[in-house]
């Protein structure tokens, strides 16, 4: 396909509309552009291998999990489900932050409107994006919660600026979602967010399993909005999360701590470049290559072979 046909896809329908039907995002696809927005794009026309280095990442997390509680497997089988039990993870997750002082695997949502910077004749319509967050501990004087990533590698060394960008975008974006839902604003954009994924905030409805965690925690009868309006108002109580962020490193064989990389919230520079990633959602421009210099990046590509414009292909036919 030619850049021109490309062009011409992304103008008749944009990538939110053509895959992500509720036009909500999660963070790892905005963070995944800082990296390739070619691997990005190809991601979503293809099916994504899943690697043994993002299998072992995962299971990290989940071990990190278990080191502070239990998981317990709730069944689901509505939207409406999901989302209950998106809540009363917060709702949990919250309550652990306040007593035992961290809690790890958070879920978080909310509007990027505050960080689009789209000219006058862009679309309108709202993006949305979820996430959870590794861990929130409490820190700073006076303390305040924190926001903190677990990355796994598999040379024992620390990660270069081109590999800690996309790590630190995505921090930095939980960081906005955090906060975010700590605002009174929230309120307001609830239950907007709810209808884009096609649920009715006023429903009582849900599974059994569902209903009965509901009625543990005393909210039995209670719409999806109320459940919301209970996990909001414990953000609110604990207010916005501190301006420094952390990415922990570990050496993925041995669980070795390889260092932290450690920077202080630029809302300036997430606006620049979280505005510029959505222009490719939004089907404003065409997916960026990967610079010539950061040739290294295809060869840990799947999509490699496919891609027209890798710069190693170039390398291959200047090669005597």
């Amino acid at each position: 396909m030619s850049d021109e046909d490309i062009e011409d896809v992304l103008r008749l329908r944009p990538p939110i509309d053509r895959f992500r039907s509720s036009r909500t995002l999660s963070v790892t696809d905005v963070a995944s552009q800082a990296w390739c927005e070619m691997q990005t794009a190809f991601g979503l026309e293809h099916r994504r291998v899943r690697t043994a280095a993002m299998r072992a990442g995962a299971r990290r997390h989940n071990e990190l999990e278990l080191e502070l509680h239990k998981v317990h497997r709730i069944n689901v089988v509505t939207a409406a489900d999901v989302w209950a039990v998106r809540l009363l993870n917060v709702m949990f997750g919250l309550e652990e932050l306040v007593q035992q002082g961290r809690t790890r695997e958070l879920p978080v949502f909310g509007s990027l409107q505050s960080l689009r910077n789209l000219p006058r004749e862009s679309p309108s319509d709202p993006l949305w994006a979820i996430g959870v967050i590794d861990l929130v501990e409490f820190g700073g004087t006076p303390p305040r919660p924190a926001i903190v990533d677990t990355k796994t590698r598999t040379v024992p060394s620390m990660p270069g600026f081109a590999q800690k960008r996309s790590s630190r975008l995505q921090v930095a974006i939980y960081k906005v979602l955090f906060d975010g839902l700590t605002s009174h604003d929230a309120v307001a954009w609830a239950p907007s967010m709810l209808a884009w994924h096609d649920v009715d905030p006023s429903t009582r409805q849900f599974s059994h399993d569902v209903a009965d965690q509901l009625q543990r925690r005393d909210l039995q009868g209670c719409s999806l909005l109320e459940v919301m309006q209970v996990a909001l108002q414990m953000f609110r109580a604990l207010g916005p999360s501190g301006e420094e962020l952390k990415v922990v490193y570990e050496h993925q064989s041995d669980r070795r701590l390889l260092g932290e990389d450690n920077w202080r919230f630029n809302k300036n520079h997430v606006v620049g470049d979280t505005s510029y990633f959505l222009e490719f959602w939004e089907g404003l421009r065409p997916p960026d290559v990967v610079l010539s210099g950061e040739s290294w990046k295809c060869r840990m590509c799947q999509f490699r072979e496919m891609c027209p414009h890798s710069p190693l292909e170039d390398m291959r036919q200047d090669t005597p």
